[in-house]
Formats: C-alpha cells, sequence, structure tokens
C-alpha cells in the first residue's frame, strides 16, 4: 500500500521527468490542495495556493493563512488572485514535498494522513484569441456600437475554451458536457474562455475543456434554454451576452452563410 508522502513523492518525480509541455502535480485533501507546475523550457517551478473563492468549507483561507503565505515568498495580483511563487527547478523532490505539506498545513489545516496527490502531463497547445480580448476591452472603455459588432465578430471567428462539467456522464456531448454556472437547469448560464490563463483565474480544477470554433458554439447554444453566457468569469477582461443577443449572432452567422 503507498503511503500519502510516497504519493507526493513519486507524483513530484513524475512531473520533474516530464517531456510534456506542462506538468502539473495536484496535492491536498477534497475540498483544499496546491499545485505545483513545470513548463518544458522554463527554468522556475510555480507553486500555486489557491485563494478562498476557491475553496469550501473550514478550508477557506483565513487571514491569518493568507500573512503566512506572503512570509514564504507567496504574492497575488487585484482581485481574487490566488497566491503564486516560484521555485528553481533545482529544487528536491524532498524540499518540495515538505513545503507542500507544511503550506498545506499551515494556511488550510491539511494534515498529511489526509494528504493525495496526482500528476497530469498537458501536451494542449491553448486558444489564445488575442484580438477577442482586445475588443471585449475596447468595447468595455467606448461602448460603441461599432466595437460591439467587431466584438461579436471576433467570437465568432475565434476557438474558444468551453470547459467540461466534472458531474457531466462520460458519454455526453456538446451542451449537456459543458459547465452551466447558475443552478437552474431550466435557465442555465453557460461559461466560456478566450484563452487558459482566464479559465485558470475561475477555476485551478476544471482543467478539461472542449475547444469550439465560435459559429458551432454559438449554434450549439441557442438550442439550448439558456438565458446568457458569460465570457471569461471571474478574468481581468470579460462580459456577459444575453439570450437576445445570442440569438442575433446567430442569425447574423446565418445571413452570413446564406450570402456566400
Amino acid at each position: 500500500m503507498t503511503h500519502e508522502s510516497d504519493a507526493l513523492h513519486n507524483s513530484l518525480a513524475s512531473m520533474t521527468a516530464s517531456k510534456s509541455e506542462c506538468s502539473r502535480v495536484h496535492a491536498g485533501a477534497e475540498h483544499a490542495y496546491v499545485l505545483i507546475e513545470r513548463g518544458q523550457g522554463v527554468r522556475d517551478l510555480e507553486m500555486i495556493a489557491p485563494a478562498s473563492h476557491h475553496l469550501q468549507g473550514h478550508h477557506k483561507l483565513s487571514q491569518e493563512g493568507a500573512q503566512w503565505l506572503r512570509t514564504q515568498g507567496f504574492s497575488r495580483g487585484k482581485g481574487r488572485r490566488d497566491f503564486r511563487c516560484t521555485l528553481p527547478s533545482t529544487t528536491g523532490h524532498a524540499e518540495l514535498a515538505g513545503r507542500i505539506e507544511e503550506i498545506l498545513h499551515r494556511a488550510y489545516g491539511v494534515t498529511v494522513a489526509n494528504l493525495r496527490a496526482r500528476v497530469q502531463h498537458d501536451d494542449r497547445v491553448h486558444p489564445t484569441n488575442e484580438e477577442v480580448v482586445e475588443n471585449m476591452r475596447r468595447l468595455a472603455t467606448t461602448r460603441d456600437h461599432g466595437d460591439r459588432l467587431r466584438m461579436y465578430n471576433s467570437l465568432v471567428n475565434g476557438t474558444l475554451l468551453v470547459p467540461f462539467s466534472p458531474d457531466a456522464n462520460e458519454s455526453a456531448d456538446g451542451p449537456d458536457a459543458w459547465c452551466e454556472l447558475d443552478g437552474d437547469p431550466t435557465k442555465p448560464v453557460f461559461g466560456v474562455f478566450t484563452d487558459w490563463a482566464h479559465l485558470r483565474m475561475w477555476s485551478l480544477e476544471i482543467t478539461e475543456y472542449q475547444p469550439v470554433h465560435g459559429a458551432e458554439f454559438f449554434e450549439e447554444i441557442v438550442e439550448t434554454p439558456a438565458v446568457g453566457l458569460r465570457i471569461n468569469p471571474g478574468g481581468d477582461v470579460g462580459g456577459e451576452l444575453y439570450r437576445h443577443e445570442v440569438d442575433t449572432i446567430v442569425k447574423g452567422i446565418h445571413q452570413w452563410r446564406g450570402q456566400r
């Protein structure tokens, strides 16, 4: 039987030996965790300690826990940002494991006896949609109708990141498999992301997503009872589209196809 500490050491060893574009270790208990990530060709490791909006129950980060993380070299950006710090890629497994265990115990109340660890190897090339982000940023400033149409157009022509629901059936596809942000299944609100960084601001644990061409995405959504769509919820640059806007976008897609 593998001891919890052995599982953590084995996961860290697998991460550091990986040739994947990115490898990450998720270490913690059911509702509190720490991530450590290694990118191919990147000199440093990044350790991520989640802020309270990612956590549940008594594992939410206290003010004392947050202050202690700062004394350990962690920092965070503005808003609801997670705590992050970098470590040399040459840091040994024993030192990494000890630091992870201390952080989980001191900041989140997780004991070694409850610790679980898993490693994920990620070779995906994530869409970036820089034009969509720039158009949303401009629209937030101008509120101009022409800028709104440019934003719609870039969404339709982009490749969007649509996160899979962790509760979805394995055979589910399309909207049946996608995350709904609100609890009413008769009036769902879907979330979509322009890039990996914005997806991570929303959730550190939901890493699986479907890359969907914008036009296809809107045509799928319009066939559901969705009342809205949130773009990059919780992120630096985002917004919300209401149902009538989704309908208008799909009407425009069909008109454009009819003119080809």
